[in-house]
């Protein structure tokens, strides 16, 4: 079996992430001004609802089966079997509740109709998703190429046909009818790799369980990501949820680099747990949260300081609000991040899925009860407030449930000088976005070119100062 190494996998799968969020970031500048807020509001509203059914249909299969599968991959007969039993329960639940949302949709009245009928491309879409695959067999090579093309023919389409605010219908089309594209190409893999074997209820049912238990935080979860869209929809205006997507779908970019990450992990970490390497694993997390947070921490606050001359020439004049979101919403990259790292190298592989579940629903039921106060005085703004909040309970349950098992302690303590540096960053960025006059974009790109050189800088000097720069070369050398 094709094996690349885990600074590879890394690298591919941080390449996939930014192509798929890279879809609403590149065409963000075209769509914000054709649409507008009203109309990406409309199209984000009945994708979040959409989404459930999404979600439904896949339980909790694309982390269980990315972990199940990097455990029988090199077994053959073990693998076909858990592949096809696995994707049979994914299939079933697809067609009922693909069912069940145009039953429920048809019963809408209004002229946004057709948009909410069109995201059933995208509920369908579940029954063909199996990116788990290749992820536990560490094909991210693969799944990279693949996303690449779809991606790019898709943002080539939506500048040919979408031209104006009527035109939401064909982008509600190019984007579910792409994911539909992107999934059926991961097939042909599958029939290299393993035989068609028909389905066994029998079979199937010894997965059900633990599919189950990894849905309910994967459910917990998708309060962070849709909740608030929808509590926007129910009690603010499409204007808001406009403003409030295209901020998500910004902050998403850095946020997704570190979920890159946490895929390849996961499977690497998955198979160390299986073959009993728990002093590996244990340095691989230590490594992984020590640099990954430098990362994370620059990333958080080099948004939070170019946000607003980025803004303006990037989505338009009309978007100002955006920036404000923006910058509450950054605080979530490191805090997602931290976490993330948390969940996809330890308490996945470790099936550590109660400890999962807890942070996460208690997470969730924050991010309802905030969201639910302060959306209808605040709107946007409250909602964001909500998602940070949330973040930060399900970390601090974490690292709370976690501080005899893993040094987190001492991972928080190494971060404080790191976070001083981005400190330095910001008010160096801020002195020099008062002195330099020029267009916003030439600002923002000498903003990011201080910001960059300022944090590594200071950061570089530390680990060569405190001699910690060799741990980072160990990182590559993982397989």
């Amino acid at each position: 079996m094709e094996k690349n190494s885990l600074g590879q996998n890394i690298l591919y799968n941080i390449i996939y992430r930014v192509i798929v969020i890279l879809i609403p970031i590149a065409t963000s500048p075209y769509i914000a001004r054709v649409l507008g807020p009203g109309k990406i509001g409309i199209y984000t509203y009945a994708n979040s609802i959409a989404y459930y059914f999404y979600l439904f249909s896949l339980l909790g299969i694309n982390t269980y089966g990315t972990r199940k599968i990097a455990k029988v991959r090199n077994d053959s007969l073990e693998l076909t079997s858990t592949f096809w039993n696995i994707y049979y329960i994914q299939f079933f639940l697809t067609i009922i509740f693909s069912f069940t949302f145009f039953v429920l949709i048809s019963q809408i009245h209004n002229q946004d109709k057709n948009i909410f009928i069109l995201q059933i491309l995208y509920v369908i879409s579940a029954g063909l998703e199996i990116e788990w695959f290749p992820n536990g067999l560490e094909k991210f090579r693969f799944v990279t190429i693949r996303s690449t093309i779809t991606r790019l023919l898709i943002v080539l389409l939506i500048f040919l046909f979408v031209k104006k605010p009527t035109d939401l219908w064909k982008y509600t089309v190019l984007i579910n009818g792409g994911n539909i594209v992107s999934c059926i190409l991961v097939w042909p893999l599958v029939f290299k790799t393993i035989k068609f074997k028909p389905p066994n209820i029998k079979s199937m049912q010894v997965h059900i369980r633990p599919i189950i238990i990894l849905f309910l935080p994967s459910i917990a979860m998708s309060i962070y990501q849709q909740i608030d869209k929808i509590l926007l929809g129910i009690f603010s205006t499409s204007e808001e949820i406009g403003y409030f997507s295209s901020a998500d779908n910004i902050v998403s970019l850095p946020l997704n680099m570190i979920i890159a990450l946490g895929t390849v992990m996961m499977s690497y970490c998955s198979s160390l747990v299986a073959n009993n390497k728990e002093k590996k694993l244990s340095e691989v997390i230590q490594i992984s949260l020590r640099y990954i947070n430098i990362i994370n921490i620059g990333l958080a606050f080099g948004l939070l300081s170019v946000v607003n001359t980025f803004i303006p020439w990037f989505l338009g004049k009309n978007y100002v609000r955006t920036a404000d979101l923006i910058e509450v919403l950054s605080i979530s990259i490191f805090i997602g991040g931290f976490s993330e790292i948390i969940r996809t190298q330890y308490l996945i592989p470790k099936e550590k899925d109660i400890i999962y579940f807890k942070s996460i629903l208690i997470g969730g039921l924050v991010n309802i009860i905030v969201g639910f106060v302060l959306v209808k005085k605040f709107s946007a703004v409250g909602v964001v407030w909500g998602t940070v909040i949330s973040y930060t309970i399900v970390l601090v349950l974490q690292v709370y449930y976690l501080k005899d098992e893993i040094r987190l302690k001492k991972v928080i303590i190494e971060t404080i000088p790191y976070v001083l540096f981005a400190v330095v960053m910001v008010l160096v960025i801020r002195l020099v976005s008062n002195i330099v006059n020029l267009y916003p974009l030439w600002t923002t790109i000498i903003e990011i070119i201080i910001g960059i050189l300022v944090y590594s800088t200071l950061s570089v000097l530390w680990l060569i100062y405190f001699k910690k720069d060799k741990i980072l070369s160990k990182i590559l050398k993982f397989s």
